[in-house]
């Protein structure tokens, strides 16, 4: 990051973390003013030791923003893990077959390691919209078959959106890491 007066900051840098985080909350505060939901997928596991710690630091300054910023904070650091915690450029795609989900830069993601962030953050999306036309239900004037009706709907979609979270849908794709490729 170059600093207000072009001076280069370094990622390890403390001074670093407070700039990007002052140019998050203003990326973010021009959301919120269009009132855009923002879903912020997190920084996966990369190789090599110092790599790796600046992802988490850049996951912990999103992480502190979640909440403030009212943003969906999706954390896919350990789903892109090997068993033993540690990097691994292979793991279940979509149908629990072992691909390459990184290029050979081991940052990047390969087109099955795409698909599989895609469809967790899409089925959150889709959990958070039920939830959100459950509790917006409004119970309108109707015999009482209809009000019967309309209040089964609501607890339905009440109970799928209780039910699941983010890392329920990561869950399938955080074990295996033999590669059938």
């Amino acid at each position: 990051i170059r600093s207000p007066g072009a001076r280069r900051i370094s990622l390890g840098d403390d001074r670093w973390a407070q700039v990007y985080r002052e140019r998050l909350e203003r990326l973010l505060q021009a959301f919120r003013s269009k009132k855009i939901a923002v879903y912020w997928v997190g920084q996966p596991i990369v190789a090599g030791p110092k790599r790796r710690e600046h992802s988490r630091r850049i996951n912990d300054i999103v992480r502190d923003l979640e909440v403030t910023n009212r943003i969906r904070y999706v954390d896919v650091f350990d789903a892109f893990a090997d068993e033993s915690g540690g990097y691994s450029a292979y793991g279940p795609d979509l149908v629990g077959k072992v691909r390459r989900m990184r290029w050979k830069d081991n940052l990047h993601f390969s087109r099955a390691g795409y698909d599989r962030i895609a469809y967790s953050v899409g089925q959150l999306i889709r959990r958070d919209i039920t939830k959100a036309k459950a509790e917006r239900t409004v119970e309108l004037a109707g015999d009482e078959s209809a009000l019967k009706e309309i209040k089964s709907r609501v607890a339905r979609r009440a109970s799928v959106a209780a039910q699941t979270t983010w890392q329920t849908y990561l869950s399938p794709f955080t074990s295996g890491t033999e590669s059938t490729d």
